[in-house]
């Protein structure tokens, strides 16, 4: 892992820390997700949330994956002869959400937004050649915090959210000895799925 990518993995450590030490009251509640997807791609995923009101969560991510062929060709442009493969090394962000059932705290309908960065190593199979790559996002998404099993384990929950990632500043058109490039799409819809526990 390079400096940079250490740095933002620290970064978000710290983060954490400081938001959960400016909203550690007695309301507060502190939540953690994992997201299989990221685990069956060869990957890892930490998610966590700070309760600032009773429909106010703000949070941060960090994850990482390496893409099926079906999700590199929908996620980059590629042209010329390149066999893609698309490892996320990491991918950082900061996430808001803003429950719309004042009735239920931190349950039902949501609408959030996400900024953050995913640094990208690309590696054309025909060859081996590995080219870096790095973009930046925002990500506004709408989604639902389900509980399960609220009798035996109250504090267990599911997150289902529509995303879409739009890139805003980005490396470009990545080009391979080979004469092929590849380039990251414009806009990129992304279904998330999250298994929680509330603290």
């Amino acid at each position: 892992m390079s400096r940079k990518k250490k740095s933002l993995l620290v970064l978000t450590i710290l983060t954490i820390g400081y938001i959960h030490a400016q909203t550690n009251t007695s309301k507060s509640k502190f939540y953690i997700e994992l997201r299989p997807l990221q685990f069956v791609l060869n990957g890892y995923s930490v998610v966590g949330h700070y309760t600032l009101t009773d429909r106010m969560q703000i949070g941060a991510s960090v994850f990482a994956a390496t893409l099926s062929d079906n999700i590199t060709d929908f996620v980059w442009d590629t042209t010329g002869p390149l066999d893609l493969e698309a490892r996320q090394d990491i991918v950082f962000g900061l996430s808001f959400r803003y429950f719309l059932n004042k009735e239920r705290p931190h349950s039902n309908w949501f609408l959030g937004m996400a900024a953050g960065a995913e640094f990208y190593t690309l590696t054309n199979q025909d060859d081996n050649q590995e080219l870096d790559y790095t973009f930046y996002y925002i990500a506004p998404r709408i989604g639902y915090l389900w509980y399960p099993a609220k009798l035996k384990l109250p504090n267990f929950y599911i997150a289902a959210e529509a995303v879409v990632v739009f890139p805003f500043i980005d490396d470009g058109e990545a080009t391979f000895e080979s004469g092929g490039t590849a380039e990251i799409g414009n806009i990129l819809p992304s279904p998330l799925i999250g298994i929680g526990y509330r603290f």
